[in-house]
């Protein structure tokens, strides 16, 4: 793991939530399985004590909380519950919070979260496909709706980060909300979840999308193209999203807990390395550092 001490290695994805204190139906006991499989092992409270346990011999410098109620009627009350933690967490430098772009009182919400120094943006699922465990929005084709687009207008507006859970045949959609607002920041999360059979039109997309440079992409949530990780399994479509976008607009995430059900963050960065280490240090530093430390504005780092 000596590479990753070359730079301030700053974790640009990870989860955590104290069931007794907020609403995660997802978690509940008797919730039902995840695409990614049974969850039961992380039924459980995930605070900042278990993050640090999980990452212990990786040395981060600094982390960006997204959040995890989707479905939350109260936006807010995450981020409320990351304030009041912070003093004694001391890893969490940045925050995205949940936010459904359609909800009608979405200036109130907006005003709520500007009230929270962490919160850099918001994050909403667009993820649909018929007759599959992908079914995190309400319909396919969500982001071309009139309404989810005057959310996405009022939310760019405030200067927000736009993270999105997608398929790959959405990443079209991002790409026209890029273009509609190209002074917004635009994060794709967990390589667009690319799994077998989907690579062509992954493929395509993430060209289109590394067209716009408002678009950054999370080398995260890999579990769908290798549950371990292995090297074989996602050395090309890691490279190609790396090659697509620059290393200034690709950023590693743990996706702990959940991804620690799969793969853990010691294992992950194990298998980036391999698959990067031939990249010039100012690259490699970026993807594990630089680019998230400039995007969420981490110790002084200026947002482009």
């Amino acid at each position: 793991m000596g590479a990753a001490r070359d730079y301030k290695l700053i974790d640009g994805h990870h989860h955590l939530w104290d069931l007794a204190r907020l609403p995660y139906a997802w978690l509940r006991p008797e919730a039902p399985p995840r695409p990614f499989g049974d969850h039961t092992a992380i039924k459980r409270n995930f605070l900042p004590a278990d993050y640090r346990a999980a990452t212990v011999d990786l040395g981060i410098a600094a982390s960006v909380h997204v959040e995890a109620m989707p479905g939350a009627t109260d936006p807010e009350a995450e981020s409320a519950w990351l304030d009041e933690i912070r003093p004694k967490d001391g890893i969490v430098a940045a925050s995205i919070a949940h936010l459904d772009p359609r909800l009608p009182a979405l200036d109130a919400a907006l005003d709520a979260l500007a009230r929270h120094e962490t919160v850099r943006g918001i994050r909403t699922g667009i993820a649909f496909r018929a007759n599959s465990p992908w079914r995190f929005a309400s319909a396919a084709g969500l982001a071309r709706s009139d309404e989810f687009r005057r959310g996405i207008a009022r939310i760019a507006a405030r200067n927000h980060i736009v993270e999105m859970i997608l398929l790959p045949e959405q990443i079209v959609e991002l790409v026209e909300l890029a273009d509609l607002h190209p002074g917004t920041s635009f994060v794709i999360n967990h390589m667009a979840t690319l799994e077998p059979g989907f690579e062509d039109i992954w493929r395509a997309g993430v060209r289109e999308a590394a067209k716009r440079p408002n678009i950054h992409m999370k080398l995260s949530g890999m579990w769908t193209i290798a549950r371990d990780w292995n090297e074989a399994a996602i050395r090309i479509p890691v490279r190609f999203a790396v090659e697509a976008f620059g290393a200034a607009r690709c950023l590693w995430g743990s996706n702990l807990p959940i991804e620690g059900l799969m793969c853990g963050a010691t294992r992950q960065i194990e298998m980036l390395h391999r698959v990067l280490g031939d990249l010039p240090m100012p690259d490699r530093a970026a993807i594990f550092g630089g680019t998230a430390a400039r995007l969420y504005r981490i110790g002084g780092a200026a947002r482009s």
